[in-house]
């Protein structure tokens, strides 16, 4: 039997914070489940790590993360929110944050003070453990993680 190989979970971190605010929601690694991302952009499909040999169709696989408290599955998308101080312009920053191993994927048209950022390599679980050096970054306010997960309505 050859062994399962499973690219990002392991690399991701094990724990996240949603927001550096005290009290925020935090995320654990679910190590039993991987997200199947697929370039079509559509949404990942999350699914047991054990039962993913490779991803098929050019899909890459991604950690998926359980909201703590409540359990709620979240996947990250890859992409990190930084804010900076409002008038300080995200876009002065490139070079910084290039040097922190990111890239502006989108600068917020109506809060120029924010951008979205990719990793400049190892996917989704490189910007995931980057996270730290963001928020130690001059000028940086807030960093989070951008999760999508569904709301489900508790009875």
């Amino acid at each position: 039997m050859s062994a399962v190989r499973h690219p990002e979970p392991p690399a991701a971190p094990r724990e996240l914070a949603a927001s550096p605010e005290p009290g925020a929601a935090r995320y654990r690694l679910d190590r039993h489940l991987v997200a199947e991302h697929r370039p079509d952009g559509s949404d990942p499909v999350v699914r047991p790590a054990d039962a993913v040999a490779e991803p098929a169709g050019g899909a890459r696989l991604g950690p998926v993360y359980r909201r703590d408290p409540g359990g709620d599955l979240v996947v990250p998308t890859g992409r990190v929110l930084v804010r900076y101080a409002e008038g300080d312009r995200a876009e002065r920053h490139r070079d910084e944050l290039a040097g922190a191993g990111y890239q502006v994927d989108q600068v917020l048209g109506y809060a120029p003070h924010a951008a979205w950022l990719r990793a400049l390599g190892g996917g989704i679980a490189a910007a995931l453990a980057r996270i730290g050096g963001l928020a130690e970054l001059p000028g940086v306010r807030r960093v989070e993680p951008q999760m999508i997960g569904r709301r489900e309505a508790r009875g």
